[in-house]
């Protein structure tokens, strides 16, 4: 926790904060320090708008409630969200280089999986992820949700949202690229289903040095 709130006090977090597209933008300190969004804003639980500002000042410990419920919101849409990734690459990274992380016959064993998503049904997030047509014929705005996770140890390595006829293979891909960064030279062990069985993926994987289990197709 100690190298988390050093991480997120540092200049690449608050310039990695900034809107993409927009390099000049701050995060106004006064009221609502950066440290403290990114503290409060992964613990949100399906709670309104004014619950949010309200549990906010409380993990803040402050008493006077001193932003407005529009004004949060206008902080939230004025964070970059890549900047949470960058922050959990941070984790994985300090895990596999201590001694604690749990492997078999010398691997980190690790899953990938993909699914399909109803997400928000904007318009922007139609044109961004796209859609599909739902029972009454109308699009829906959906998104491809790809993750690796830590068998073992039990955590999310990466994961990404990604635009709803995006493949799953590449979505992998980028997954192990931005995993290689976290474990180094370990070895590693991949665990998918049946929707990555590919010879391009297989050939892709040997030459990253990655050990697979894939489940096959009935009669492959």
């Amino acid at each position: 926790m100690r190298e988390l709130q050093e991480r997120v006090r540092s200049e690449r977090i608050k310039e990695s904060a900034r809107p993409a597209g927009k390099p000049g933008s701050r995060v106004r300190e006064r009221d609502m320090p950066l440290r403290n969004i990114l503290f409060v804003h992964p613990g949100e639980e399906g709670i309104d708008c004014r619950g949010e500002v309200h549990q906010y000042f409380q993990a803040a410990e402050k008493v006077e409630q001193t932003v407005s419920k529009q004004d949060y919101l206008r902080r939230q849409q004025n964070l970059n969200p890549q900047v949470f990734r960058l922050l959990n690459q941070g984790y994985p990274r300090s895990f596999y280089n201590g001694n604690g992380a749990v492997s078999r016959h010398g691997c980190v064993v690790l899953s990938a999986d993909g699914s399909r998503a109803e997400i928000p049904n904007s318009q922007e997030n139609r044109k961004v992820y796209g859609e599909s047509g739902n029972q009454y014929g109308k699009g829906v705005a959906r998104a491809n949700i790809s993750v690796l996770c830590d068998v073992y140890n039990r955590f999310i390595v990466d994961l990404g949202i990604h635009k709803y006829r995006d493949s799953e293979i590449e979505e992998a891909k980028g997954h192990i690229e931005r995993m290689r960064e976290a474990l180094g030279e370990r070895s590693v062990l991949i665990i998918c289903d049946r929707n990555y069985v590919s010879l391009e993926f297989l050939n892709y994987l040997e030459n990253a040095g990655v050990k697979y289990l894939i489940r096959l197709h009935k009669g492959d």
